[in-house]
């Protein structure tokens, strides 16, 4: 895909690598671009303009290869190029691609999360404090700037400690001016004036509210945010710990503590006023003493280290191929051959039967013919104790599974092998059975040679859900495998529709990436219209 902008052409990935907001990601010019391509087209005049000063602002500020994260300038992804479409629209933004550095292991985003979580093993207090300073530097430009992020939330907030603590702000081609009429929010990071209706979007008092909490949560580890309660009540940050600094200690609460009021809220220039008076000597060097106490406070030595990463597997090793009495199938063709089997049986059994009864008088019309009477008799005593060891082997073995497991060997068939979850479903593998409404039951699969309900044919890492509920989960499931669907050749597809199995919410932890299961059907074979959970 090539994306044609202003000031150059940009060589992108066919292939979005992620999602972020209502636009999909596309790495450019070989991984050190991205190109953010809208699913709807910027028409307002107002908003097209705004995209260009901020264009104009990343193109002066990035100038000459700055690396993100040295500045405080510079530690916002900006836009450097503007995508227009053929009646004027903005169709797309080219932005820098964020440094190894924000990423982590598996490659995702480092986001503010992983500072405020213990369960995500956070840094020491010192590189807390360094992160959140720089954060609070990077609104106090904004705020000389007069622009609002809008959605300060810890998905578009990434840092790193190395090899110095740096943090990038993302999403900044949805700024706004200072009182913007419409805009975004992260649950539990919206301002409570938002939430009650006050105002129409996040304004710079939002950010300031953001930024408070921000630093609420990153110092001292407070786990959850300050919600509305159920009465319509808001809490207030009663978890500051004794002993913290006087600066910090009124600020706090003075953000915090009456969030529908904005007269008392602090400026990102207060913030970090009031770390450095906390947190640094005179001369800018680390004050040891209340760094330590800050670790202590907070417990942060209690939190146990990070486990290290389990040891590869070995290769799977294939389970032995079933015996023929164990391949016996429940499907409709294997129960059709043994009640065949047995109608043959039976049919000999009358057969059998009818020879031993007739046998007897014709011998005796043969009396006379001493051979013939003798032959005869020999016959019919052979064929009496054929007759009743065959009843026995029959019995014993079973005629019907003797039959179909030899058509199965026959033909190599491999049956159901029994329930698999769908957590461990592989590409390829093709589902038998789902017991229906049964939103968390396993499933069966087998070979897709056999009549079957779908074929996996992706499992997309989804967007992570700002709220994780049922209806979330299985939405950005929903949408993973629609993009997925549409990736091949309208060819490859024609005919076809997909449905979809999503994570369990039980099983969630936002820290680790999560994955849909799609498969691929006829209309006529599709089970459900919706999508189920993952067992």
């Amino acid at each position: 895909m090539r994306l044609v902008g202003r000031f150059g052409a940009y060589e992108c990935e066919d292939a979005p690598f992620a999602r972020g907001g209502t636009a999909a990601l596309h790495l450019a010019e070989g991984g050190t671009l991205v190109g953010k391509c809208y699913d709807q087209p910027i028409v307002d005049q107002a908003r097209i303009r705004m995209s260009e000063e901020l264009c104009a602002l990343g193109r002066n500020t990035l100038r000459g290869g700055v690396p993100v994260g040295t500045t405080a300038a510079t530690s916002l992804c900006w836009p450097i190029d503007v995508i227009d479409g053929p009646d004027g629209e903005v169709t797309a933004v080219i932005l820098p691609a964020l440094p190894d550095g924000f990423l982590r292991p598996n490659g995702t985003p480092r986001g503010l999360d992983f500072l405020l979580m213990r369960r995500a093993t956070p840094p020491p207090a010192e590189i807390r404090v360094r992160i959140l300073r720089r954060l609070a530097e990077i609104f106090a430009w904004l705020d000389e700037l007069r622009l609002v992020h809008g959605d300060l939330a810890p998905k578009n907030v990434v840092w790193t400690s190395d090899p110095e603590p740096a943090v990038c702000v993302i999403d900044v081609d949805g700024m706004s001016p200072r009182a913007p009429a419409t805009g975004v929010a992260t649950p539990g990071w919206m301002d409570p004036r938002l939430v009650e209706g006050q105002i129409p979007a996040h304004d710079h008092f939002s950010d300031r509210y953001a930024l408070a909490l921000a630093i609420y949560r990153g110092l001292f580890l407070i786990p959850g945010n300050l919600d509305r309660r159920t009465d319509g009540t808001w809490p207030e940050p009663t978890a500051i710990p004794e002993g913290t600094p006087a600066g910090l200690r009124a600020l706090l609460p003075a953000t915090l503590g009456n969030p529908l009021a904005t007269e008392n809220r602090a400026s990102p220039d207060d913030w970090v006023l009031a770390l450095d008076s906390a947190f640094f000597r005179g001369d800018g060097t680390p004050d040891r003493h209340a760094l330590d106490w800050l670790d202590e406070a907070t417990a942060y030595n209690e939190i146990p280290p990070t486990p290290p990463p389990p040891p590869t597997p070995p290769p799977p090793v294939p389970a032995p191929r079933p015996s023929g009495a164990a391949r016996i199938a429940r499907s409709p063709a294997g129960i059709a051959v043994k009640w065949l089997a047995r109608v043959v049986f039976g049919l000999l059994l009358l057969v059998t039967s009818f020879v031993l009864r007739v046998a007897p008088s014709l011998r005796r019309r043969f009396d006379d013919v001493p051979w013939i009477a003798r032959e005869m008799r020999y016959a019919t005593d052979g064929l009496k104790t054929a007759f009743f060891v065959g009843i026995g082997l029959l019995f014993a073995y079973g005629l019907g599974s003797a039959v179909i497991s030899g058509v199965y060997e026959f033909f190599e068939f491999d049956l159901p092998a029994g329930p698999k979850s769908t957590a461990n479903l592989a590409l390829g593998d093709c589902v038998f059975y789902h017991p229906g409404r049964d939103m968390m039951a396993a499933v069966v699969v087998g070979d897709c040679d056999d009549p079957h309900w779908g074929q996996v044919f992706a499992t997309p890492v989804i967007i992570n859900p700002p709220v994780v509920t049922e209806q979330t989960v299985s939405d950005a499931s929903q949408q993973a495998c629609g993009e997925a669907f549409a990736a091949p050749p309208t060819e490859s597809r024609q005919g076809m529709v997909y449905f979809t199995f999503y994570p369990n919410i039980y099983k969630w932890d936002p820290a680790l990436p999560h994955r849909a299961t799609c498969l691929l059907t006829r209309p006529d074979g599709i089970p459900w219209t919706d999508s189920r959970v993952d067992s």
